[in-house]
């Protein structure tokens, strides 16, 4: 006798993966049918086996009857009930009897199940469990229309533990097609408990990782200046290589706004455009259109070429206060706009650029100089021990702006710079050469030429002795350096200042060759600057557990070259001193503090202390900060302190305040919570925080809400509590990600 084949019977919903936390669920295994011991065939062969068998034939037709712990094993398939009947002529196979069908994706456990030669069938009143996404359910009939399609009937379907079903989707029907990895549902709602709280009569889903098109979950929020506001994210999958996402954005103060992104990746490209647009904000009078662009594209020409385009542009100055949604995006003053055509080989780097800004500041000086265009170019040569090293580069511009106090014009500048590496275990020692020659061809005064020549030499040793312990041993490390620097006095007062600005005093400025960014400035410099540090590193390990450095600038000549809007001036022959250190307390705390000290008015002129617990493996930490800033045209004095804490297994509480102790004011507060059970997980938010210069804040509430093997909506947070909470890492995160 030839048995019929066995069809696979699957119930499922698309389901977000999540990981399985002890402490929170229940093993999926404890309330699954298990498997029984039992060979797994990868061929035609079959293996059935019963505790009665019984053969009859009438009317010339055979009947078979097997009964008493039937089993049944085809491919990766096993079936077990109380009893099997087969019918040779209509090639029919029932399974009745406690029923239940194990496979590599489901399994489901029913009353009756109906199996046909055509590899068709039907189940009744049957229970599912994926254990690959720990979901569950049960459906009234289930009938495989054919290899790849079943249609299910009156389901219902949750991730939680049987004995706490929070939720659940119920369904009237379900098609799932395996073949194009769809599902859909019709005449669906979802159910919090036993009460009805959202209906959808058609949704469609994916029955595997592969994109398609369709509506995501929406997300809600509040916020002072836009009201109550809802997305609804339009997915399109236009093809493998590139999509498109079309979101409407209600917002009750403002309007209906749509934004939309479409991205592409070709074999030679890859790239973004966004787009955001409100054709009428009802707060705005005079710029009620509101919109902004951002294009990014890279295109790869061949090995050797590469072009890259990044343009910005918003229809106004207060696009980004209006409708950002963290203090960084708010405060965005300049949105670039660049062209860029790049060169790359073994002995040459060559950028062509052309480059732009709008500024969203009312002071049009402020605005930086166009680059219409800009030429760079560098040799690239690899830095080798005991041998010269050379380095060149080169760089054509043109400067331009549109306003009466604008120096426009073009400038050419050569760099050429040689040096000689000596390394050693115990130490380095590198002496280099530099010359500097820039022309400026302006357009409004006489033009400009300077030459320079630099010298410097860098040094220093590394001392090394264990310290031992009772049960360990760390190793100290002292590292002294010293770095030389010398370029003489020349008058560049006459020179415009295109994208020079003064860096700030730290320890990597004191061993860089230059007290000014960009070119239009090279200090005059006869200095030595000198720092020790001292680390205990693990033994074993190499771990650091302590890390100490101080240094400090000598200036045997006072420096003269400044710029207009300079407001730190060297006026002794000793630069304030430096100091770092960093260290671990245990192995849950750690410590760090940097500071700047003027000793002639002996005050600090810069501090940050910082107390971090974060213990190992855990999803805790505690930030505890001090910040304080003289050199600054507006004095800073902050604390900071913020938090991710467990209470329970379930209930995690989070929140940060930053104080301004100067101006007595708070400059971004917030608190929340997560609450992640089995099945279900929510974070709410309330956050207030300082929008603008002009005093005004901005208040929201955000809230997430995930059923877990479903989907989740709300207003993402994850990335201003990553930027606010240093070391923040939520379990729930890693849940709405996958």
């Amino acid at each position: 006798m030839k048995y019929p084949w066995f069809p696979l019977i699957i119930l499922g919903f698309y389901t977000q993966a999540n990981s399985e936390n002890a402490a929170l669920c229940q093993a999926m295994d404890s309330f699954m049918p298990v498997r029984p011991n039992s060979q797994i065939y990868q061929d035609d062969s079959y293996h059935l086996s019963s505790n009665q068998a019984d053969i009859r034939e009438i009317k010339g037709i055979k009947h078979y009857l097997f009964k008493g712990d039937v089993l049944l094993q085809y491919q990766q398939r096993t079936v077990r009930s109380d009893q099997v009947t087969y019918q040779e002529d209509t090639a029919l196979l029932t399974a009745e009897g406690n029923v239940t069908l194990w496979d590599k994706q489901l399994i489901t456990q029913g009353k009756k199940v109906n199996i046909r030669s055509d590899r068709t069938g039907e189940a009744f009143d049957m229970q599912y469990w994926l254990p690959k996404r720990r979901g569950h359910g049960e459906a009234l009939h289930a009938e495989r229309l054919n290899e790849d399609q079943i249609k299910l009937k009156e389901t219902r379907y949750t991730t939680c533990d049987p004995n706490e079903e929070t939720w659940r989707l119920q369904s009237k029907t379900v098609d799932l097609d395996f073949k194009e990895e769809l599902g859909i549902a019709r005449d669906a709602t979802l159910h919090i408990k036993d009460v009805p709280v959202f209906y959808l009569p058609y949704i469609s889903f994916p029955l595997s990782d592969k994109r398609k098109s369709g509506f995501l979950m929406p997300s809600g929020g509040y916020s002072k200046t836009r009201g109550f506001e809802i997305t609804t994210p339009y997915y399109l999958n236009l093809a493998p290589n590139y999509d498109a996402t079309l979101t409407p954005r209600l917002m009750t103060n403002r309007g209906l706004m749509l934004n939309s992104e479409f991205r592409y990746l070709t074999e030679t490209s890859n790239g973004k455009i966004i787009n955001e647009y409100l054709p009428n904000d009802r707060e705005e009078t005079d710029q009620n259109k509101r919109y902004f662009w951002q294009v990014k594209n890279t295109t790869k020409f061949n090995p050797q070429w590469t072009g890259e385009l990044y343009y910005n542009k918003t229809s106004d100055s207060r696009y980004f206060e209006h409708f950002g949604t963290t203090p960084e995006i708010n405060n965005i003053t300049h949105l670039e706009q660049r062209a860029d055509l790049k060169f790359q080989n073994n002995l040459l780097r060559f950028t062509g650029r052309a480059q732009r800004y709008q500024s969203l500041l009312e002071d049009l000086n402020a605005k930086p100089y166009e680059r219409l265009p800009q030429l760079l170019a560098e040799t690239v040569q690899t830095k080798r021990n005991n041998q010269l090293y050379f380095q060149s580069n080169a760089e054509y511009v043109h400067f331009n702006r549109d306003d009466k106090e604008a120096i426009n014009g073009k400038r050419s500048n050569f760099t050429g710079a040689v040096s000689y590496p000596f390394k050693k275990l115990a130490g380095f020692f590198e002496p280099k050469l530099r010359v500097d020659y820039t022309n400026y061809s302006l357009d409004s005064q006489t033009n400009e030429n300077r030459f320079l020549y630099s010298a410097t030499a860098d040094g220093g040793l590394f001392f090394e002795r264990t310290l031992d312990f009772n049960d360990s041993s760390l190793l100290q490390t002292l590292e002294p350096r010293l770095f030389y620097l010398y370029r003489p006095y020349k008058d560049q007062k006459n020179i415009p200042i295109y994208d020079s600005a003064e860096t700030d005093f730290s320890f990597s400025q004191m061993f860089r060759d230059n007290r000014f960014s960009g070119i239009d400035r090279l200090s005059d410099e006869n200095r030595i600057a000198t720092s020790i540090t001292t680390r205990f590193l693990g033994q074993e390990t190499g771990e650091e557990y302590v890390k100490a450095s101080i240094g400090q600038i000598y200036y045997f000549e006072k420096p003269q070259v400044t710029l207009p809007t300079q407001t730190r001036f060297i006026t002794d022959h000793n630069s304030d001193l430096l100091e770092e250190v960093s260290f671990r307390l245990s192995k849950d705390f750690t410590f760090s503090q940097n500071l700047q000290w003027n000793y002639q008015q002996k005050e600090i002129v810069k501090s940050s202390v910082a107390l971090t617990y974060q213990p190992k493996g855990q999803n805790t930490v505690i930030n505890l900060a001090h910040r304080l800033r003289k050199d600054l045209p507006e004095k800073m004095n902050q604390t900071d302190s913020s938090w991710f804490l467990p209470v329970t297994n379930y209930l995690r509480v989070l929140g940060r305040w930053n104080y301004s102790l100067e101006n007595s004011k708070h400059l971004e507060t917030f608190a929340g919570f997560e609450y992640e059970s089995c099945c279900w997980a929510i974070r709410l938010v309330g956050r207030r925080y300082l929008q603008n210069a002009q005093n005004d804040y901005s208040n929201g509430i955000y809230l997430q809400f995930e059923f877990k093997g479903l989907a989740g909506t709300g207003k993402t947070t994850n990335t201003f509590l990553k930027q606010s909470i240093p070391g923040f890492h939520s379990p729930l995160e890693e849940s709405i990600r996958r």
